[in-house]
């Protein structure tokens, strides 16, 4: 089955400065492990994102915690080397393309 694309928003990723700002506001409202209903999606609204965002955020410093991780995890684990590779522009002016090309003058003929 094919997985479902959801639409982007257009809205930057979360930098790890507000992902710990996220995160210390749920604990300022929360008491001890209980997070009151409601409270995910008014930092939601407060930080204008989805609060679904806002969830996955909170349950991963959770896991993180219960696994022993000090203060829990709030880095973005995305790689730095995300997106299309950059093109070696001198490296392919060196190598026209050949197809365009006639193939007896390609073999010398």
């Amino acid at each position: 089955m094919p997985r479902r694309v959801q639409p982007t928003t257009g809205k930057p990723r979360l930098k790890n400065a507000t992902r710990r700002a996220v995160i210390n506001c749920i604990l300022r409202a929360s008491a001890g492990s209980v997070v009151p209903r409601g409270v995910i999606s008014a930092v939601a609204a407060q930080f204008d994102r989805h609060p679904t965002s806002i969830g996955r955020v909170w349950s991963r410093h959770i896991k993180s915690e219960a696994a022993g991780v000090e203060g829990g995890d709030h880095t973005s684990h995305m790689k730095g080397t995300v997106g299309r590779k950059p093109l070696d522009r001198v490296e392919k002016r060196y190598f026209p393309r050949l197809a365009l090309m006639d193939p007896d003058h390609v073999i010398g003929l």
